[in-house]
């Protein structure tokens, strides 16, 4: 899946950057992958699937087993949605691979059966996917849920995945949950155009979206 997510990453940059010889450079990379899982893939009810896959790290139980070896969890779905739709966008004949929906509890569930969950709190939130990094914004139902499954989640866990999770309430269009972990990351940086509330808790406050914001961040702290 990492290599599906880089050509989507990329597939973004592509949109803001407009050059032909980069786009179709670009297109051979997503040739040769959507090669790959044309001959990786199988089907299950008639729907193309990943099989054997993992949600990263995690695990569920099954009639009373604990496992983490399924198929097409939630992350693989969601990566996939979005290089099958960037694929077709760059002329290439792909599958429709149907996003991931809310589940009976109100949440996006992680797999694609309704297995029992062995650490709810879990760290990862390699389902939500869907919010963030993908660039798509999604219907109000799966935002909803995504709120709920990082609700269920908690607010503690290590660096990498605090960061996530700021991202991702940041997405929800939720400051002041974002704001909330701020604390726990070490150093936080506020957009320009943030809520006075975020930038009042911020290490450092860049300038706005719109005004190269991210870049100039990146410069403050000499990471470009």
């Amino acid at each position: 899946m990492s290599g599906a997510w880089i050509l989507n990453q990329l597939y973004t940059h592509s949109l803001y950057q407009k050059d032909p010889a980069f786009d179709e450079k670009l297109k051979g990379m997503f040739a040769g992958a959507l090669a790959f899982f044309h001959s990786s893939m199988t089907t299950h009810n008639g729907q193309p699937v990943t099989c054997p896959s993992i949600s990263p790290e995690n695990t569920f139980t099954d009639n009373g087993q604990r496992s983490a070896v399924t198929y097409m969890p939630s992350m693989d779905r969601e990566i996939l949605h979005d290089f099958m739709e960037n694929c077709r966008a760059l002329g290439l004949d792909a599958p429709v691979i149907d996003q991931v929906a809310p589940a009976p509890d109100g949440r996006v569930p992680e797999w694609a059966e309704n297995y029992q969950e062995t650490e709810v709190e879990h760290r990862h939130v390699s389902h939500l996917y869907c919010i963030y990094p993908s660039p798509r914004v999604q219907s109000d139902a799966l935002q909803a849920a995504a709120k709920q499954s990082l609700l269920k989640r908690g607010f503690g866990d290590t660096g990498w995945s605090l960061g996530w999770k700021v991202c991702l309430w940041a997405r929800l269009g939720d400051g002041e949950n974002a704001l909330s972990m701020f604390a726990a990351v070490g150093t936080s940086v506020a957009m320009g155009n943030a809520q006075d509330t975020v930038k009042a808790a911020a290490t450092y406050v860049t300038t706005a979206v719109d005004d190269d914001g991210i870049y100039n961040a990146a410069k403050h702290f000499g990471l470009v």
